[in-house]
């Protein structure tokens, strides 16, 4: 089990062998934009600790990856609402697909 990653006092994901690995549902992502946001101070905090951040979909089991030094090069910045605060946020299409979405029923 890797190290618990907080944000505002609530765990947001888990830090493992360079892996920051966050188990999300569809709901986590900003249709907006076609995105999901790091917390901007987590994303700093990660620097030099992490090389990889994983995505693991709980709804579709779908796995979703990013090399941790690209996020900067492909995301940006902005201020989210309710609670959200600042976050980098990546476009899904800037992620690799480790693991494709499975059909509901065999979930």
């Amino acid at each position: 089990m890797g190290e618990p990653q907080f944000v505002k006092g609530n765990v947001v994901g888990t830090l493992e062998n360079g892996v920051f690995e966050q188990v999300i549902y569809s709901a986590h992502i900003y249709r907006r934009y076609q995105a999901k946001g790091l917390d901007y101070q987590l994303h700093r905090a990660l620097r030099g600790k992490c090389r990889l951040w994983r995505l693991r979909f709980g709804d579709t089991g779908q796995v979703l990856s990013i090399p941790f030094e690209r996020i900067e090069q492909v995301g940006f910045v902005t201020q989210c609402g309710k609670g959200a605060g600042r976050q980098i946020m990546v476009k899904l299409e800037y992620f690799d697909e480790e693991a494709k979405v499975i059909q509901r029923r065999l979930l």
